[in-house]
């Protein structure tokens, strides 16, 4: 009987550190490398010019779904989730610049990119890209829309008048 639960217990652990280290890591290759670095050189621009390169940061974004069929540097395992945590490269970079912002914009903002990063935890947790439809990235849209307001028209405001339609 000890020993089925010596056994019970070691398994548990296994399990355990399996999970962490799945949901800390993602298979590491030169690939996911090259991959990740150009997602957050793609990103980092994002502070400085909020509204162009925030559309450049997303066409960074999609590019790495030719780079991981051009490159072949070792793969990069599952996809979805190196996607997932590269993703987080350009949306802290647009949270950083939200967070600069005031009001109902960066308000918005910051409840967005919380509702994205629990879905970010569930997808980690169950796997299940279903999850990633309840949970949509909504904040990558509010945030383009802001700093092409931002960018377009600097006076534009959020005022009761214009909140209630």
């Amino acid at each position: 009987m000890a020993r089925a639960s010596h056994d019970g217990v070691n398994a548990l652990a296994t399990y355990q550190q399996r999970a962490v280290a799945r949901l800390l890591f993602v298979a590491f290759t030169l690939e996911t490398l090259v991959i990740g670095l150009v997602r957050v050189a793609g990103s980092l621009p994002v502070l400085r010019w909020a509204f162009a390169d925030a559309l450049i940061a997303i066409l960074v974004d999609f590019s790495d779904l030719f780079q991981k069929n051009l490159l072949d540097l070792g793969g990069v395992g599952d996809y979805q989730q190196f996607d997932k945590w590269a993703d987080l490269a350009y949306m802290v970079t647009f949270l950083v610049v939200a967070l600069r912002w005031d009001g109902v914009a960066r308000t918005v903002a910051i409840g967005l990119f919380s509702f994205r990063l629990v879905g970010l935890v569930a997808f980690e947790a169950t796997s299940s890209r279903t999850v990633l439809l309840a949970f949509p990235n909504l904040f990558e849209f509010w945030f383009v829309f802001i700093a092409a307001l931002k960018h377009w028209w600097p006076g534009y405001a959020f005022t009761q008048k214009r909140l209630a339609g």
